[in-house]
């Protein structure tokens, strides 16, 4: 008896389903009964096998959310806000790097977010560039005390001094302690001197999303199918934790949202101003 591949044997009962519209003639479709049931064999066998499948997809989230549908869309929503958090904070980050890259001379690197690697390690990726972001700036800062009276450099901190004269004032202590001329680098000095608060926020939420349960599971997991989420988690995780683990994750991901929309806010309007100036 001639053996087909499992492709063959598909295509034979579609042809069968289907004779008037594919042959002409009782002989050009002549295939023994062996052939036949051969067929039908291997079809039944590919069917349970799309069978099981399933049913191994649905156990995961079975056991994942037992009982309760609505955990199922809930830890999908906190994957995708996630993953959304992560990509615009290192997409800002690159921008603000770049800004004191070519305004102060300094040499932050460009960072990427890595779907080969877990939450907690994209998040230490993340939190050293925002450090380093912070010690040029804290740098930027203390040369400016330095070299200005203190009552000019209380004025360049003070946000109810006009925008105006706080930039003349950064102008002036730019040019003559770092030789930076441009009034892109004064700007940028005015609107983020003060922006210390809201660096630490952002490093403080990603710090906690990485002691998480789940920060051990692949970034690049967090945008795929619930299955692929579910069965990392559980593959890291004691199954009598899960709903400790799910809370958990709820509130890092709750927390991390609003202080990454407020860093990357500050970052593009600095962006933003720079080039509606740059412009003029």
């Amino acid at each position: 008896m001639t053996r087909y591949t499992g492709a063959e044997a598909l295509q034979f009962v579609l042809d069968t389903s289907d004779e008037e519209s594919r042959f002409s003639s009782e002989e050009e479709r002549d295939y023994s009964d062996d052939d036949r049931l051969y067929f039908e064999e291997r079809l039944d066998a590919a069917v349970d096998r799309i069978s099981d499948e399933s049913s191994l997809r649905m156990s995961w989230s079975d056991l994942f959310f037992p009982g309760n549908p609505g955990r199922r869309e809930e830890v999908i929503r906190l994957s995708q806000q996630l993953l959304s958090c992560m990509t615009q904070n290192f997409n800002a980050t690159n921008r603000l790097s770049k800004l004191l890259n070519t305004e102060f001379k300094c040499s932050l690197p460009h960072i990427t977010l890595n779907n080969q690697a877990s939450i907690r390690e994209n998040c230490d990726t993340l939190i050293g560039a925002i450090s380093e972001i912070q010690k040029e700036l804290t740098h930027i800062d203390e040369k400016l005390k330095a070299k200005l009276d203190p009552e000019l450099y209380k004025k360049l901190r003070d946000i109810s001094t006009p925008n105006s004269d706080r930039i003349e004032i950064a102008s002036r202590a730019l040019t003559t302690t770092m030789g930076i001329v441009t009034m892109a680098a004064s700007v940028a000095v005015v609107e983020l001197i003060n922006k210390g608060v809201i660096f630490s926020r952002i490093v403080s939420t990603l710090g906690r999303i990485s002691t998480c349960a789940v920060a051990m599971i692949g970034i690049g997991v967090l945008g795929f199918a619930i299955d692929a989420i579910a069965s990392a988690i559980l593959g890291a995780i004691e199954k009598s934790n899960l709903e400790t683990v799910i809370q958990e994750y709820k509130d890092a991901v709750e927390k991390v949202t609003p202080s990454s929309e407020e860093y990357q806010d500050s970052i593009i309007y600095v962006i933003v101003k720079l080039e509606v100036m740059q412009e003029k």
